[in-house]
């Protein structure tokens, strides 16, 4: 096959290898994106691909003055992905593609074309390859949503990886850290989760999308009920039709009369465009959006003087802010950005997620701390299927760093600490001035002994002594008869709720403060 070359610039065609070389059978040619011409036979594709089939049955306009030149369509695989596919479809030798890259894009083409035979050859080509490379073939699997290959692929790997979750043990190490491979970046986040999640032995219904209902909000349905939408758009903002002079529609046919000077001045002009022509002295000229009346309504509140949105939900605000980024006004999203914000604490993995696929850095930072502050008691939101597995591994990374962080400080100030330490006082209700990763600090305190079990442990040969004083607050007498913090005699009965209520007040503010310079200096990687 003569190689593609350039001549002054302009690329120049070559011919594919035999047998789709020559024009005494062929009646078609496929042109490939990197310049390769296939002569071929249009029977044999259309018996190999519906897509084919309907392409070449639709009726061709005669032309005048026909060239003997064959007609050429042009496709935007590449020769290496479209000669291996066109292999399967002709009668000669099955081509054997090692590349388990090339092996994905030649079954992505033929899923493309329609061609299920050479579908079917291939995907059992993939199937052999996931004692190999599971993870490889899960990722090509999420992609190319084969639901029966994903959960093979899991499986293989569920049972040939060995990773556990060991407390201080390496991200790597871990099912998260140890399950993730580039590759990933391709897939959808949930794609990500359900892979972990079924490796924690959790039961998966789909790997290759979510089988949660997510529920609709005025925000993101486009044909929502115009009443209920108007009742809704009423309660944030209601604007004086006196002076307007043009109507805004929304998608529902909702009327919004405006002021195109407030518009102006506001940035918004570009929701005036196109400005009608054919509007008269009589007629108030209007203009059809592709906003519903719910985010109309918000948006034009954001471009009158005096006026917020007090209340909105996640994807509420997001709508706004998706239609004020569209119509470039930048005040209205501003304050979109910041109803985002808004919902931080109480949503923290879908804000996250959110400022991750708007590329919103230190938004999301500020979200993934809220996240791990949390415990990452959430391991899924609905924005999972549209953020990248890269991302979620990402937030993964971050609260082993932050784990590490917590584990080696509380080793540190508690080491012998439980879980008490925390909840003992006040009835249970949690005082301390510890307001850094509370649920991630139990978490860590969890794996070690309670308290009072260490309390009890150390009270040996009739006295009363705890051999970690010097890190949790408690001290002893130098005859070791007598707790100088509590005053306890070896002899009273241990009150451990106040012995615990002492060393909670001697050494939270201490773990606080280091908590938050040594977390401080955590950051999310890229």
């Amino acid at each position: 096959m003569a190689a593609a070359s350039t001549s002054g610039g302009i690329k120049l065609l070559s011919t594919a290898p035999a047998p789709f070389d020559s024009d005494l059978l062929a009646d078609i040619v496929i042109c490939t994106s990197d310049s390769v011409e296939f002569h071929l036979i249009k029977a044999i594709l259309m018996v190999a691909s519906p897509f084919f089939r309907d392409m070449f049955s639709l009726a061709q306009p005669v032309k005048e003055n026909v060239s003997a030149e064959l007609e050429r369509i042009p496709i935007s695989e590449t020769k290496s992905t479209f000669e291996p596919l066109m292999r399967l479809c002709y009668p000669v030798d099955d081509p054997v593609i090692g590349d388990i890259i090339l092996l994905e894009s030649v079954l992505e083409a033929a899923m493309k074309y329609q061609m299920q035979e050479a579908t079917k050859i291939l995907t059992v080509s993939l199937r052999g390859l996931v004692e190999v490379t599971p993870l490889q073939v899960y990722v090509i699997a999420c992609k190319l949503r084969l639901e029966a290959e994903a959960r093979l692929a899991a499986d293989s790997w569920k049972s040939a990886h060995g990773l556990v979750d060991t407390p201080g043990g390496t991200f790597t190490s871990s099912i998260s850290g140890g399950s993730y491979i580039p590759e990933m970046g391709t897939i959808s986040a949930g794609a990500y989760c359900r892979l972990l999640q079924h490796l924690r032995g959790e039961l998966i219904g789909t790997f290759v999308t979510s089988t949660l209902k997510q529920t609709t909000t005025p925000a993101s349905s486009s044909r929502a009920k115009k009443t209920s939408l108007g009742r809704k758009a009423s309660q944030i903002y209601r604007i004086k039709t006196e002076g307007t002079d043009v109507v805004l529609l929304s998608v529902e046919g909702t009327r919004f009369p405006v002021h195109s000077a407030v518009l102006q001045v506001a940035g918004a002009e570009a929701l005036l465009s196109p400005y009608p022509n054919d509007s008269t002295a009589d007629t108030t000229p209007e203009i059809q959006t592709d906003l519903t009346a719910f985010t109309l309504n918000a948006l034009l509140g954001l471009c009158y003087p005096f006026s917020s949105l007090k209340s909105t939900t996640l994807a509420q605000s997001c709508a706004i802010l998706d239609a004020a980024l569209k119509y470039d006004v930048a005040k209205a999203a501003a304050a979109a950005k910041q109803l985002v914000m808004g919902s931080v604490e109480k949503q923290p993995m879908s804000v996250y997620f959110i400022t991750c696929m708007r590329g919103w850095a230190d938004e999301a930072e500020q979200a993934a701390r809220h996240v791990i502050a949390q415990g990452l008691t959430q391991t899924y939101a609905p924005e999972m299927e549209e953020a990248m597995a890269s991302e979620y591994h990402r937030l993964l990374d971050f609260q082993h760093r932050y784990s590490d962080v917590v584990r080696s400080v509380v080793d540190e100030i508690v080491p012998y600490c439980g879980t008490e330490w925390l909840t003992v006082a006040a009835g249970g209700q949690r005082e301390l001035p510890v307001d850094i990763s509370a649920p991630l600090v139990e978490k860590v305190l969890s794996g070690g002994r309670t308290l009072v079990t260490n309390l009890r442990a150390n009270r040996g040969g009739g006295h009363y002594y705890n051999s970690s004083c010097s890190s949790c607050g408690l001290y002893v007498s130098s005859d070791r008869s007598r707790c100088n913090s509590c005053n306890l005699r070896a002899s009273d009965p241990l009150d451990f709720e106040k012995v615990q209520v002492s060393m909670l007040y001697n050494t939270s503010e201490r773990l606080s403060l280091k908590l938050k310079e040594e977390l401080t200096t955590i950051k999310l990687t890229y």
